[in-house]
Protein backbone atom coordinates (compact mmCIF):
# COMPACT_ATOMS: atom_id res chain seq x y z
CA UNK A 1 0.00 0.00 0.00
CA UNK A 2 3.01 2.29 0.36
CA UNK A 3 3.64 2.28 -3.40
CA UNK A 4 0.15 2.91 -4.75
CA UNK A 5 -3.05 4.79 -3.91
CA UNK A 6 -6.76 4.08 -4.09
CA UNK A 7 -8.97 7.10 -4.75
CA UNK A 8 -12.53 8.10 -5.51
CA UNK A 9 -14.67 11.20 -5.64
CA UNK A 10 -17.97 11.65 -3.83
CA UNK A 11 -21.03 13.05 -5.67
CA UNK A 12 -21.84 15.35 -2.74
CA UNK A 13 -23.08 18.28 -4.82
CA UNK A 14 -22.69 21.95 -3.83
CA UNK A 15 -24.46 21.92 -0.45
CA UNK A 16 -21.23 22.29 1.53
CA UNK A 17 -20.55 25.49 -0.43
CA UNK A 18 -23.93 26.86 0.67
CA UNK A 19 -25.80 26.23 -2.60
CA UNK A 20 -29.41 25.06 -2.39
CA UNK A 21 -29.69 26.07 1.27
CA UNK A 22 -32.04 28.86 2.36
CA UNK A 23 -29.39 30.96 4.10
CA UNK A 24 -26.32 29.30 2.64
CA UNK A 25 -23.20 31.21 1.61
CA UNK A 26 -19.61 30.30 0.80
CA UNK A 27 -16.90 30.57 3.46
CA UNK A 28 -16.51 34.33 3.05
CA UNK A 29 -16.58 37.31 5.39
CA UNK A 30 -19.90 37.37 7.20
CA UNK A 31 -20.46 33.62 7.01
CA UNK A 32 -21.30 31.78 10.21
CA UNK A 33 -18.51 29.21 10.44
CA UNK A 34 -19.26 27.46 13.74
CA UNK A 35 -22.27 27.05 16.01
CA UNK A 36 -23.00 25.84 19.52
CA UNK A 37 -26.54 25.52 20.89
CA UNK A 38 -27.27 26.13 24.55
CA UNK A 39 -28.82 22.87 25.81
CA UNK A 40 -30.95 24.75 28.35
CA UNK A 41 -32.47 27.47 26.14
CA UNK A 42 -31.71 26.29 22.57
CA UNK A 43 -30.23 29.70 21.79
CA UNK A 44 -27.40 29.57 19.25
CA UNK A 45 -23.90 30.86 19.95
CA UNK A 46 -21.90 31.30 16.78
CA UNK A 47 -18.70 32.67 15.30
CA UNK A 48 -18.53 34.63 12.06
CA UNK A 49 -15.70 34.84 9.55
CA UNK A 50 -14.28 38.36 9.83
CA UNK A 51 -16.02 39.04 13.17
CA UNK A 52 -18.78 41.04 11.48
CA UNK A 53 -22.57 40.78 11.47
CA UNK A 54 -23.59 37.50 9.80
CA UNK A 55 -24.97 37.32 6.27
CA UNK A 56 -25.59 33.57 6.19
CA UNK A 57 -24.19 30.14 7.02
CA UNK A 58 -21.32 28.34 5.29
CA UNK A 59 -20.75 24.59 5.07
CA UNK A 60 -18.92 24.12 8.36
CA UNK A 61 -21.63 26.11 10.14
CA UNK A 62 -24.32 23.87 8.70
CA UNK A 63 -22.48 20.75 9.83
CA UNK A 64 -22.21 22.18 13.35
CA UNK A 65 -25.89 23.11 13.30
CA UNK A 66 -27.15 19.70 12.23
CA UNK A 67 -24.87 18.05 14.80
CA UNK A 68 -26.03 20.34 17.59
CA UNK A 69 -29.72 19.96 16.73
CA UNK A 70 -29.27 16.19 16.70
CA UNK A 71 -27.21 15.98 19.91
CA UNK A 72 -29.67 18.14 21.86
CA UNK A 73 -32.77 16.26 20.69
CA UNK A 74 -34.25 18.94 18.45
CA UNK A 75 -34.23 16.71 15.36
CA UNK A 76 -34.60 12.94 15.18
CA UNK A 77 -32.31 10.42 13.49
CA UNK A 78 -33.93 11.17 10.12
CA UNK A 79 -33.29 14.89 10.44
CA UNK A 80 -36.90 15.79 11.19
CA UNK A 81 -37.80 18.37 13.83
CA UNK A 82 -39.65 17.01 16.84
CA UNK A 83 -43.03 18.71 16.47
CA UNK A 84 -43.91 19.11 20.15
CA UNK A 85 -40.90 21.22 21.18
CA UNK A 86 -41.94 24.61 22.55
CA UNK A 87 -39.18 27.13 21.89
CA UNK A 88 -39.00 30.67 20.47
CA UNK A 89 -36.19 29.43 18.21
CA UNK A 90 -38.31 26.84 16.39
CA UNK A 91 -41.17 27.77 14.10
CA UNK A 92 -43.02 26.64 11.00
CA UNK A 93 -41.94 28.55 7.91
CA UNK A 94 -42.55 28.39 4.17
CA UNK A 95 -40.24 25.35 3.87
CA UNK A 96 -41.62 23.54 6.91
CA UNK A 97 -40.16 23.66 10.39
CA UNK A 98 -37.03 25.74 10.89
CA UNK A 99 -34.60 26.76 13.61
CA UNK A 100 -33.69 30.44 14.05
CA UNK A 101 -29.92 30.87 14.32
CA UNK A 102 -29.83 34.67 14.15
CA UNK A 103 -32.73 37.10 14.41
CA UNK A 104 -33.07 39.80 11.78
CA UNK A 105 -32.05 42.61 14.13
CA UNK A 106 -28.67 40.91 14.64
CA UNK A 107 -27.93 39.97 11.02
CA UNK A 108 -26.28 42.09 8.33
CA UNK A 109 -29.22 41.53 5.98
CA UNK A 110 -31.97 42.48 8.41
CA UNK A 111 -33.55 39.06 7.88
CA UNK A 112 -33.63 36.03 10.16
CA UNK A 113 -30.93 33.46 9.45
CA UNK A 114 -32.44 29.99 9.76
CA UNK A 115 -31.88 26.34 8.98
CA UNK A 116 -34.91 24.55 7.58
CA UNK A 117 -35.93 20.92 7.53
CA UNK A 118 -35.26 20.97 3.78
CA UNK A 119 -31.74 22.31 4.45
CA UNK A 120 -31.12 19.50 6.92
CA UNK A 121 -32.21 16.94 4.33
CA UNK A 122 -29.80 18.42 1.78
CA UNK A 123 -26.92 18.32 4.26
CA UNK A 124 -27.72 14.70 5.17
CA UNK A 125 -27.88 13.86 1.46
CA UNK A 126 -24.45 15.41 0.84
CA UNK A 127 -22.78 13.93 3.91
CA UNK A 128 -24.14 10.48 3.07
CA UNK A 129 -22.35 10.62 -0.28
CA UNK A 130 -19.06 11.54 1.37
CA UNK A 131 -19.35 8.83 4.00
CA UNK A 132 -20.37 6.24 1.41
CA UNK A 133 -17.27 7.06 -0.63
CA UNK A 134 -15.05 6.57 2.41
CA UNK A 135 -16.86 3.35 3.33
CA UNK A 136 -16.27 1.93 -0.16
CA UNK A 137 -12.56 2.75 0.03
CA UNK A 138 -12.35 1.00 3.40
CA UNK A 139 -14.14 -2.08 2.05
CA UNK A 140 -11.89 -2.34 -0.98
CA UNK A 141 -8.79 -2.14 1.21
CA UNK A 142 -10.18 -4.58 3.83
CA UNK A 143 -9.86 -1.92 6.54
CA UNK A 144 -12.10 -0.77 9.36
CA UNK A 145 -12.31 2.40 11.46
CA UNK A 146 -9.83 1.04 14.01
CA UNK A 147 -7.01 0.61 11.47
CA UNK A 148 -6.83 4.19 10.16
CA UNK A 149 -4.07 6.24 11.83
CA UNK A 150 -4.20 9.55 9.95
CA UNK A 151 -6.98 11.56 8.32
CA UNK A 152 -6.11 14.58 6.16
CA UNK A 153 -8.67 17.38 5.81
CA UNK A 154 -8.07 19.89 3.02
CA UNK A 155 -9.72 22.71 1.09
CA UNK A 156 -11.30 26.02 2.12
CA UNK A 157 -14.28 24.13 3.51
CA UNK A 158 -12.05 21.79 5.49
CA UNK A 159 -10.24 24.74 7.05
CA UNK A 160 -13.28 25.51 9.20
CA UNK A 161 -14.60 21.96 9.65
CA UNK A 162 -15.21 20.72 13.19
CA UNK A 163 -14.28 17.04 12.99
CA UNK A 164 -16.44 16.15 16.01
CA UNK A 165 -19.52 17.61 14.31
CA UNK A 166 -18.65 15.83 11.06
CA UNK A 167 -18.53 12.52 12.94
CA UNK A 168 -21.72 13.24 14.90
CA UNK A 169 -23.79 13.66 11.73
CA UNK A 170 -22.07 10.76 9.99
CA UNK A 171 -20.07 12.62 7.36
CA UNK A 172 -16.69 11.18 8.35
CA UNK A 173 -16.48 7.73 10.00
CA UNK A 174 -15.43 7.56 13.62
CA UNK A 175 -11.73 6.79 13.21
CA UNK A 176 -11.03 6.19 16.89
CA UNK A 177 -7.24 5.92 16.60
CA UNK A 178 -6.59 8.49 13.89
CA UNK A 179 -4.73 11.79 14.02
CA UNK A 180 -6.63 14.49 12.12
CA UNK A 181 -4.37 16.76 10.05
CA UNK A 182 -5.63 19.96 8.41
CA UNK A 183 -3.53 20.87 5.36
CA UNK A 184 -5.43 23.84 3.90
CA UNK A 185 -5.72 24.23 0.14
CA UNK A 186 -3.81 21.12 -0.88
CA UNK A 187 -4.49 21.33 -4.62
CA UNK A 188 -3.32 24.94 -4.84
CA UNK A 189 -0.27 24.20 -2.71
CA UNK A 190 0.63 21.27 -4.93
CA UNK A 191 0.17 23.34 -8.08
CA UNK A 192 2.52 26.02 -6.73
CA UNK A 193 5.16 23.43 -5.87
CA UNK A 194 5.11 22.06 -9.43
CA UNK A 195 5.92 25.53 -10.78
CA UNK A 196 9.12 25.84 -8.76
CA UNK A 197 10.46 22.29 -8.59
CA UNK A 198 11.20 19.87 -11.44
CA UNK A 199 11.78 17.21 -8.81
CA UNK A 200 8.25 17.70 -7.54
CA UNK A 201 6.82 17.47 -11.07
CA UNK A 202 8.53 14.11 -11.45
CA UNK A 203 7.11 13.01 -8.10
CA UNK A 204 3.57 14.07 -9.07
CA UNK A 205 3.82 12.20 -12.38
CA UNK A 206 4.96 9.09 -10.53
CA UNK A 207 2.08 9.34 -8.06
CA UNK A 208 -0.44 9.85 -10.88
CA UNK A 209 0.67 6.60 -12.51
CA UNK A 210 0.14 4.72 -9.25
CA UNK A 211 -3.41 5.81 -8.44
CA UNK A 212 -6.22 3.30 -8.84
CA UNK A 213 -9.71 4.82 -8.90
CA UNK A 214 -13.20 3.63 -8.05
CA UNK A 215 -16.22 4.86 -10.01
CA UNK A 216 -18.78 5.02 -7.21
CA UNK A 217 -21.88 5.05 -9.39
CA UNK A 218 -20.77 1.73 -10.87
CA UNK A 219 -19.92 0.17 -7.52
CA UNK A 220 -22.55 -2.42 -6.43
CA UNK A 221 -22.26 -1.39 -2.76
CA UNK A 222 -22.52 2.37 -3.19
CA UNK A 223 -26.31 2.79 -2.94
CA UNK A 224 -26.47 0.61 0.17
CA UNK A 225 -23.75 2.68 1.85
CA UNK A 226 -25.32 5.94 0.69
CA UNK A 227 -28.83 5.10 1.87
CA UNK A 228 -27.60 3.93 5.28
CA UNK A 229 -26.44 7.48 5.96
CA UNK A 230 -29.99 8.81 6.06
CA UNK A 231 -30.41 7.45 9.60
CA UNK A 232 -28.04 9.55 11.72
CA UNK A 233 -25.22 9.04 12.15
CA UNK A 234 -24.96 5.98 9.87
CA UNK A 235 -23.87 2.34 10.05
CA UNK A 236 -22.88 1.02 13.46
CA UNK A 237 -19.55 -0.34 12.21
CA UNK A 238 -18.55 3.12 10.99
CA UNK A 239 -19.64 4.91 14.17
CA UNK A 240 -19.14 2.41 17.02
CA UNK A 241 -19.55 4.84 19.93
CA UNK A 242 -21.68 7.54 18.29
CA UNK A 243 -24.21 4.99 17.08
CA UNK A 244 -24.80 3.89 20.69
CA UNK A 245 -24.98 7.51 21.88
CA UNK A 246 -27.61 8.31 19.26
CA UNK A 247 -29.95 5.66 20.64
CA UNK A 248 -30.00 7.47 23.98
CA UNK A 249 -30.85 10.94 22.64
CA UNK A 250 -34.30 12.04 23.80
CA UNK A 251 -36.46 14.87 22.42
CA UNK A 252 -35.55 18.22 23.98
CA UNK A 253 -37.69 19.48 26.84
CA UNK A 254 -37.52 22.79 28.69
CA UNK A 255 -36.27 22.25 32.22
CA UNK A 256 -38.52 24.08 34.66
Amino acid sequence: CKNWFLATTAPAGPAFEGWGLKCGVRAIQGAIESVQIDPQTLKARYSVIGNVKPIGICGSGYIDLVAQLFIHGVIDRQGKFYKDIESPYIRKGSDGYEYIVVSGDESATGRDIVITEKDIYNIIDAKSSVCAAIAILLKRMYLDVYKITRVFICGAFGRYLNIDSAVAIGMIPEFLKAEVIYIGNGSLGGAIMTTVSREYINYVEKVAKNIATIELMLDPNFMEEYESGFILPGKQELFPTWWKKSLGIKPWKLEK
